[in-house]
């Protein structure tokens, strides 16, 4: 299992989505070098900190 917070808040869904492409397809190249899975599941959650203001 892996996580992955950013250093500052994104508010713009096209940097999120940039974001997380970027992070997701770098992961899989590790798994599939090492053949440790044969897919990943993916959530996005508001930061914990922030749940007073609505993103």
């Amino acid at each position: 299992m892996c996580s992955h917070s950013f250093g500052i808040r994104i508010t713009c869904f096209q940097n999120m989505q940039e974001a997380v492409c970027k992070y997701t397809a770098r992961a899989a190249e590790k798994l599939r070098e090492k053949q440790l899975a044969s897919f990943i599941v993916m959530f996005i959650q508001t930061g914990i900190l922030s749940r007073k203001t609505p993103m």
